[in-house]
């Protein structure tokens, strides 16, 4: 299928973007795996959860500066923004690190892992896709957004499940891109190219539906 061997990814790593899912995850009352972050959080906790901004149509890296740009939600972003670099000062290198790995998996593996997939489900990506690689809150987790040709993914320094490689996440979430797919209905079809290819054992499924549907 050349619609998903030939989907251009563009690797996006900004630290603005972590913030503003950091926001996210601490709106949707999301727990978090880096606890310092998440007490150095506390004071912006309730302004955070009682906010009525979409935090959602600023994750995608496009245009960061749309939607509410009232000075009560700038103030929010720049206190966010400062307790994060109190933890990470220097998140812009960090998230670069971060990214490497994966994209370098992805760059070996992702194209054939997609086409793959496509043998068993028919997969229609866009030509281009932005995959926005983020600052670990629960510890692994992502989500396609589907509107905006683009997916959100946690940069993670380690498999969160030993055994099931991120990149199967990613294909997962960029399968998500194509119209009137189910994304429950794609975790088997995911994890069935992955072992056409050698990548995973069979017995994993239910253990990739756990984290990635919870992430």
């Amino acid at each position: 299928n050349d619609m998903a061997m030939n989907c251009q990814i563009c690797w996006l790593s900004d630290p603005h973007l972590s913030t503003i899912y950091v926001l996210r995850s601490l709106s949707a009352g999301r727990p978090f795996v880096d606890l310092r972050l998440r007490e150095a959080l506390e004071p912006l906790a309730d302004q955070i959860q009682a906010s009525n901004v979409d935090w959602r149509s600023r994750q995608i890296g496009e245009d960061s500066s749309q939607g509410d740009s009232s000075p009560d939600t700038l103030s929010l972003i720049a206190a966010t923004e400062s307790a994060i670099n109190e933890l990470h000062p220097r998140l812009a290198d960090e998230m670069g690190l971060r990214q490497r790995p994966l994209r370098e998996l992805w760059e070996a593996h992702g194209p054939g892992l997609l086409t793959q997939m496509s043998r068993f489900e028919q997969l229609r990506l866009p030509e281009r896709a932005n995959v926005v690689t983020v600052l670990p809150i629960p510890g692994g987790g992502g989500e396609a957004i589907a509107e905006h040709r683009a997916v959100v993914i946690e940069s993670v320094l380690a498999n969160p499940i030993a055994e099931i490689p991120e990149i199967l996440r990613l294909a997962w979430l960029l399968s998500q891109l194509s119209p009137g797919t189910d994304a429950s209905m794609l975790i088997p079809c995911c994890l069935a190219a992955a072992r056409e290819l050698g990548i995973v054992t069979p017995d994993v499924e239910q253990k990739a539906r756990v984290a990635w549907v919870a992430g």
